[in-house]
């Protein structure tokens, strides 16, 4: 099986097989979240977003199969429910399923996705099919059907005409929508340029998300800088 690169070709069934090597992606999957298992952490995330494998599945830009995995919405997230089905099925009902996805869910512990929200293709092709906002709601709801507990919202994918629009917390907005949508069926996170503890708290009380996600900002500063921006007192 050959995998496109991040502005490589698109998702065909004579470039990334078929059936047998989509039961060959879902059993990989399966055996992830084996040793995950084994290594004793406490959540499973699947990364459903910004261009990696599953994605091209979801995106009509990427995904040009005439099969059940391709054309129709329903047909398009079939491999990404494959794959948390079985992911499902191997991890303790107590532990929580993430997933990050691209406008990019948790109950308790138990499986989280992310997803990108969208591919950022509004501006630069307004006639031509893409992953959208809606789609990221649409898909959201039959995601919480299917046992992920937490849905983390990015936005992006691997086209290369895609117009980002990036600021502080510039993805917060998608988080939103997802959460109107959904209400308590998910719990919804953020992430993005969220920069310090006081963006985070603004996040947080505009009730954009229910988690703000936060990593390389945060380790690219001092720690004394990043006690203050959290209002954290030391004795």
């Amino acid at each position: 099986m050959q995998v496109a690169g991040i502005h490589g070709r698109s998702v065909a069934t004579s470039w990334i097989g078929g059936h047998r090597e989509n039961r060959e992606v879902v059993a990989a999957f399966a055996s992830a979240a084996k040793r995950v298992l084994k290594a004793g952490v406490d959540v499973t995330e699947i990364h459903n977003a910004h261009g990696y494998l599953l994605f091209p599945f979801l995106s009509p830009q990427s995904n040009k199969r005439t099969d059940e995995y391709g054309g129709s919405f329903e047909n398009r997230i079939r491999l990404t429910l494959e794959v948390v089905d079985t992911i499902r099925d191997i991890i303790p009902t107590d532990m929580p399923l993430f997933l990050r996805y691209v406008v990019y869910i948790c109950t308790q512990l138990i499986e989280l996705t992310a997803v990108s929200a969208t591919e950022w293709l509004e501006e630069a092709l307004p006639d031509e099919p893409s992953w959208r906002v809606e789609d990221t709601v649409r898909l959201a709801s039959i995601l919480a059907e299917h046992g992920v507990d937490f849905l983390d919202v990015s936005s992006g994918g691997s086209h290369p005409k895609a117009i980002i629009k990036a600021g502080e917390a510039y993805q917060a907005p998608f988080a939103h929508t997802v959460k109107q949508a959904v209400g308590d069926k998910l719990v919804v996170g953020s992430v993005g340029s969220i920069t310090n503890g006081v963006v985070a708290q603004g996040v947080m009380d505009r009730g954009q998300a229910d988690v703000v996600l936060v990593g390389r900002f945060f380790k690219r500063i001092l720690p004394q800088y990043g006690r203050k921006s959290l209002c954290v007192v030391t004795a």
